[in-house]
């Protein structure tokens, strides 16, 4: 329920100021019954800029990636919860999912008392359409690479390819840029497609084996997997202080973080939004001069240490993380004036205000000896305001 009151707030940003003064009053919001926190960070905020709100779609996409570990809660209960607040604001939630069963009896229990128009993707044929795609993308290929077998690939394989894309054509799409990749043994690759399992995480399993000859290829991948905001090249180089070609030479999403999934694959979200905070605190505290113009990867560590933050206190913390940690709160008190210029815009200041206030509100929550965190954290709070 927090990630879903935070993207309303990025899309309506009128809707911030009362969810902030909602967490302020009550810390603790985020450890209540979840029809209380829907009602406490959605409904009443909404109501309360009701007349300015436009009437919109909500799309919550990948429902069947929802685990009860990470959502600490039974997926029925979160979606009993979310359509019971919420049912009578003016907007309508899209959800889309792969077709499991007890996703299907999720939202076929009378209780909900909402109206629900399922649109079942398979109804449109693609088997067609897939098949004409790959025809003509691995005849490119096949010219492009000088192949002389014939004919390559066959009808029959084809057709092969077309029942394990399962009429997905990011499945076909991915299976061209992997066949067609440089320096690569196109025919080998194909072969190997045509004979894995169905459906993409086959692929992707397949796809990543291939990828891992490079040495730096998990790192680069896990830490842009978890950044909070996508960055371009050439500002993920500059926030690692690497060249734009060692990243590229080094280098889609939900897949690597699911172990079940991923396998030997699996990237740990934990591990990987340490480095992202340790890498943001080592760029601010090399911050000194406040007369030169910040770089890309300065500005990025002061808009999104609390992001990763939130996710590092959340596991099993350090003595180095938390020295790290009061570091960083203390470097950020001192000329806090000129470090909030980084961030270029009082918009992107109160955004880093609130998620300020989401992590001094989950360590409260956490009371897992976090008082030197949550201490510094106000006294940052009151040298902002």
């Amino acid at each position: 329920m927090p990630t879903f009151a935070y993207e309303l707030v990025r899309a309506l940003p009128s809707l911030g100021t009362s969810v902030r003064e909602v967490i302020r009053r009550n810390p603790s919001i985020f450890g209540r019954r979840l029809e209380l926190q829907a009602n406490t960070l959605i409904v009443e905020p909404l109501k309360a800029v009701s007349e300015q709100m436009p009437r919109m779609v909500v799309v919550i996409d990948g429902l069947d990636e929802y685990s009860d570990d990470t959502g600490q809660l039974p997926l029925e209960d979160f979606v009993s919860a979310l359509l019971g607040t919420i049912k009578d604001m003016p907007f309508r939630i899209f959800f889309a999912s792969r077709p499991e069963s007890y996703i299907n009896a999720i939202f076929k229990r009378p209780q909900l008392h909402v109206e629900i128009t399922e649109i079942p993707l398979r109804d449109w044929e693609t088997t067609h359409d897939v098949f004409d795609y790959l025809k003509t993308e691995l005849s490119q290929i096949r010219e492009n690479r000088r192949i002389h077998v014939f004919p390559w690939p066959s009808e029959g394989d084809l057709w092969t390819l077309v029942g394990k894309s399962e009429g997905i054509f990011i499945y076909a799409s991915t299976l061209i840029k992997f066949v067609g990749g440089r320096n690569c043994n196109s025919i080998k690759r194909l072969q190997g497609a045509m004979e894995s399992h169905n459906g993409l995480d086959s692929l992707f399993t397949q796809v990543l084996d291939s990828a891992k000859e490079h040495p730096d290829f998990l790192f680069v991948l896990g830490i842009t997997m978890f950044l909070h905001e996508p960055l371009k090249l050439w500002q993920l180089a500059q926030l690692l202080k690497w060249s734009t070609y060692d990243i590229r030479s080094a280098l889609e999403g939900n897949f690597l973080n699911d172990l079940n999934r991923a396998g030997n694959h699996f990237l740990d979200p934990a591990t990987n939004h340490k480095v992202l905070f340790h890498t943001s605190a080592r760029l601010i505290l090399e911050d000194t001069d406040f007369f030169t113009k910040s770089g890309q990867g300065a500005y990025s560590a002061y808009r999104n240490w609390c992001y990763h933050l939130r996710s590092l206190i959340n596991d099993n913390i350090t003595s180095t993380d938390r020295t790290t940690i009061v570091a960083l709160m203390e470097r950020l008190s001192q000329d806090c004036g000129a470090r909030l210029a980084r961030l270029k815009s009082h918009e992107v200041v109160k955004m880093w205000l609130g998620e300020l206030e989401g992590v001094i509100a989950w360590a409260k929550r956490e009371q897992n000896d976090f008082d030197t965190l949550i201490e510094m954290g106000e006294q940052l709070q009151a040298n902002v305001h």
